[in-house]
């Protein structure tokens, strides 16, 4: 019997190497239910590249500690990784999660490796905070959170 496995898509605006492409597919099928990464030409000059990740999973603290656990670790650290080798030409991330309720966005745009690494930490730890705000906020079902350096 197959357990079932959240569905996660992958979109990359630029260029992966063919390691980081491996890497970041073999991780995410381990826990998901996903193709290889999708690419299209990026339109913003600033970057290298951006990394689209989509979770059919809602942004709650289960996906981190029960359905990624160890992954999630390693997922930050492809992405640092992504980042450290694009060097001054800048890379980003959008990591999108999905529910019946709507979507929720969190796009780190060109940050310093400093800056990008501690983004990608909060996304894991905010869920409590992020989920009360998303309950008192019933108007809009799709909110984006835009991480920039201050």
């Amino acid at each position: 019997m197959e357990v079932y496995k959240p569905t996660v898509e992958v979109l990359v605006e630029g260029e992966l190497s063919p390691f980081e492409h491996e890497a970041l597919y073999q991780l995410l099928k381990k826990t998901f239910s996903v193709e290889h990464p999708s690419y299209v030409e990026l339109s913003d000059e600033n970057l290298a590249t951006r990394v689209n990740i989509v979770f059919h999973h809602p942004y709650t603290s289960e996906l981190f500690n029960s359905v990624l656990q160890e992954n999630w670790r390693d997922l930050k650290e492809i992405l640092r990784q992504v980042r450290h080798r694009r060097g001054r030409a800048g890379a980003a991330f959008n990591l999108t999660f999905v529910n019946s309720n709507g979507r929720l966005i969190f796009k780190s745009g060109r940050l310093e490796q400093n800056a990008m690494s501690s983004a990608i930490e909060q996304v894991g730890y905010l869920t409590g905070i992020v989920q009360q705000m998303m309950s008192d906020s019933s108007v809009d079902t799709s909110q984006r959170i835009d991480m920039e350096e201050g």
